[in-house]
């Protein structure tokens, strides 16, 4: 976990609330937010932006690596572009949570242009973005879990693939300790993470290469 992060993003986590009440179009955000240490929820896969056709959407998986069922109301994911401002999303789904040793699955599930808006929720997703971010995945950023103000989690990537996910690997459970970096200066992926480009293991009306949503990782090469 990028500890530097923590400091440098409290002052950003506070302001959420007044720039949400300014701007958001979905209901105020119930009271409360989980009480979690760090490394109680880590960041486990992310798929982006495809090449080509697509209807598996953008996402960040999440795994619940300590020992209770974890309420994720008011758990906040926030994106550090490496070239551009931060955005916060924050859940506001007071039935949402995710059980010890579970995945869940966060999404783009609304995008815009200049004159509408597309609504639909991937597939595989168990809470989508809303107004919160609307726009593709960053190519690179700097991706953080917060809840009451704790940085529970955080990943740093340089590039995401355009054929499937970014995948820590499946040879053990998600560990916040181990995850940090999933690619080098050049942007080219490194261990535990790797490219999960394996087509679909059963037919599916869904077109793009899935990755493995909800469910533990394939072992790395």
């Amino acid at each position: 976990m990028w500890r530097w992060s923590k400091l440098a993003c409290v002052y950003l986590v506070g302001a959420v609330p007044s720039l949400c009440a300014a701007g958001c179009v979905r209901p105020p955000l119930d009271p409360g937010c989980a009480e979690l240490s760090p490394g109680d929820l880590v960041i486990s896969e992310v798929r982006g932006p495809q090449t080509g056709t697509d209807t598996r959407g953008q996402w960040v998986e999440l795994y619940n690596a300590s020992a209770d069922r974890i309420a994720l109301t008011g758990v906040q994911l926030v994106l550090r572009p490496l070239a551009s401002s931060a955005s916060t999303i924050t859940v506001r789904d007071s039935q949402l949570s995710v059980a010890s040793g579970d995945y869940t699955v966060l999404a783009v599930d609304r995008t815009c242009s200049t004159d509408t808006c597309v609504t639909r929720l991937p597939p595989d997703a168990d809470y989508g973005f809303g107004a919160d971010y609307t726009r593709d995945l960053p190519s690179g950023a700097i991706v953080e879990v917060w809840s009451c103000g704790t940085l529970v989690d955080s990943v740093l990537y340089r590039a995401l693939p355009t054929a499937g996910t970014l995948a820590l690997s499946g040879a053990a459970p998600p560990d916040a300790a181990l995850n940090d970096s999933a690619s080098n200066d050049a942007g080219d992926v490194v261990p535990p993470w790797c490219v999960d480009d394996e087509p679909a293991q059963s037919p599916s009306v869904e077109v793009g290469l899935p990755g493995t949503p909800g469910g533990a990782n394939r072992v790395c090469p």
